[in-house]
């Protein structure tokens, strides 16, 4: 283990967020993972993969940090694989989510069911995806969500420096 801070992003929103963490984070300063399935996106360095049928040894592995802050979007498996590792952990620091579109009404139901099924939710961070047309309304959708996901991967640089500090 090269350092005390673990982030793990799950799902397609939680690896695009730790592909701009990688980018501008010193591997030295965190361990990254990656919660998905591992085909589409093994173009990463330094980072570890674990697929979603491994949660149970993500977590083993992830007790032995001081820090872990983790990062998805809600609403899918990437969600439902963030609660389960958030719940079993005593170590989490600060988790950074992304809430679908309120047109996705299936995805809105069950991101609201695993928003509430999150045990830390003071260390809970959302940013709603409905938010993007009002911020950044001469962007195409593509370009808003990669926006988007730096501003997340700020946030939790931002983060880890508070922590290391």
């Amino acid at each position: 283990m090269s350092s005390n801070v673990a982030i793990v992003g799950f799902g397609g929103a939680g690896t695009s967020i730790i592909e701009k963490v990688a980018c501008k984070l010193r591997k030295d300063i965190a361990t990254l993972y990656i919660v998905n399935d591992t085909t589409n996106i093994i173009k990463l360095r330094n980072v570890i993969f674990y697929e979603y049928c491994e949660r149970r040894e993500l977590v083993k592995e992830l007790l032995d940090y001081s820090w872990v802050i983790l990062t998805s979007g809600l609403g899918g498996r990437g969600g439902d694989s963030l609660v389960y590792v958030a719940n079993k952990l005593d170590n989490v620091y600060a988790i950074f989510v992304v809430f679908p579109f309120s047109s996705e009404r299936p995805r809105i139901f069950r991101a609201k069911n695993q928003l509430n099924k999150l045990k830390a939710k003071d260390r809970v961070f959302v940013e709603w995806l409905d938010d993007l047309p009002k911020i950044v309304p001469h962007l195409t959708l593509d370009l808003a969500l990669g926006l988007m996901d730096r501003k997340i991967a700020i946030k939790i640089i931002n983060s880890i420096r508070q922590l290391i500090l």
